[in-house]
């Protein structure tokens, strides 16, 4: 197995414009020169790609050490000193320089070293709306009148119910909404010859729940004057979960 400890051999990378690109030096049109040939050459990308981990292993060996607080005071009084006396400068120099050193390693460290891969993000699946469905059997078991179908959908916010030939003359059939309070929320009416979607208004739909019952009651045309069934109720069911 191979060590990324241990720099690549030079006869298996002899590129050492790889290793320049892996540690951050080149600028300009070397650097841009350099990624272009990353893309267009495999070998090249792996010679970077070996650099790479090789620095970053390297690096992370390394301690971050803060330097002291005296020291970058004393390299301002090694300049000070250099300018007036130049004779006595002495060593101080040379902190500076290894102070320079000592930043820009700490530098490539930071920039080089393999950031943590963020949390892996899981979709979720919206969840579905519930789908609440009623059978209305007629109220008068000798009646030849079918049980009517309603379906709330809460895609569109609508309750439908299938064609509901209950009411005759100048009569109309409407849709009522009894909760477990027991006190009738008018719906809308009913047609005779076709399925009728109902919109639900914000009230009512807070109230749409299974076990809530669903009724129809034969009303004067345009509805219950009162805001309450007056007139008798032909067919009742109970809304469910799909």
């Amino acid at each position: 197995m191979t060590d990324d400890r241990t720099p690549p051999p030079p006869e298996a990378e002899p590129d050492i414009i790889a290793a320049e690109l892996a540690l951050g030096v080149l600028d300009g049109d070397e650097r841009a020169a350099a990624l272009r040939r990353v893309l267009a050459d495999p070998t090249f990308a792996r010679a970077v790609d070996r650099w790479r981990r090789y620095f970053a292993q390297l690096f992370a060996t390394w301690p971050e050490v803060a330097p002291p607080e005296r020291l970058f005071d004393g390299i301002e009084a090694s300049l000070d000193r250099g300018t007036a006396q130049p004779r006595r400068a002495g060593w101080w120099p040379a902190v500076a320089g290894i102070a320079t050193l000592v930043a820009a390693c700490l530098a490539l460290v930071l920039l080089l070293r393999p950031a943590s891969p963020p949390a892996p993000v899981v979709p979720t699946a919206p969840r579905a709306a519930p789908v609440l469905v009623a059978t209305l059997t007629p109220a008068d078991k000798a009646s030849a009148t079918k049980p009517l179908a309603a379906l709330f959908d809460p895609a569109s916010n609508t309750l439908r119910v299938g064609a509901a030939p209950l009411a005759g003359g100048d009569k109309a059939a409407e849709l009522w909404l009894i909760p477990a309070d027991g006190v009738p929320r008018a719906v809308g009416l009913l047609d005779a010859d076709a399925a009728t979607p109902l919109p639900v208004d914000p009230h009512n739909r807070a109230l749409l729940a299974p076990g809530v019952t669903l009724a129809v009651s034969i009303e004067p045309p345009g509805g219950s004057p009162t805001g309450k069934p007056t007139g008798p109720v032909v067919a009742t069911g109970t809304l469910e979960l799909v």
